[in-house]
């Protein structure tokens, strides 16, 4: 029997772009002041850190070994590399909207403002405002 190795069916790849694009949703909620979506809540430098770390550490698991392998020989193929990139992209945007909504869920400041544009994350969750916008259409 032969074993099937994690790399064959992308889920390590799918794993890395997932902790990219966190690192970068989060290094941007923190440039931009969104408090709501920032799993530090107004704490930036912590945002910049935790970015910087998770970037590196997965571009660290990236490279470490020769994932160059033709999709002939059990690498993954343009489709599939395709596939992965934006289901690690959707995931990541899932797993930051979910974690900073119930991290940020307990503080008294958020959930003041008008939840029309990106910029309410500044000063409520996500899903405060979505709450928000569905209570303003009855």
């Amino acid at each position: 029997m032969t074993w099937i190795r994690w790399e064959t069916f992308g889920a390590d790849y799918l794993l890395l772009v997932v902790m990219v694009c966190v690192g970068v949703f989060q290094f941007v909620a923190a440039w931009r002041r969104l408090d709501g979506l920032s799993f530090f809540f107004g704490r930036t430098y912590l945002a910049y850190a935790f970015a910087i770390i998770i970037i590196g550490v997965a571009h660290w698991l990236f490279f470490r070994e020769d994932r160059i392998v033709p999709d002939y020989a059990g690498g993954l193929g343009g489709a599939q590399l395709f596939i992965y990139t934006m289901g690690g992209i959707a995931i990541a945007g899932i797993v930051t909207l979910v974690v900073s909504s119930a991290l940020n869920a307990r503080w008294r400041r958020l959930g003041t403002g008008s939840a029309g544009s990106l910029d309410a994350l500044s000063s409520m969750t996500y899903f405060q405002a979505i709450r928000q916008a569905f209570r303003g259409n009855k």
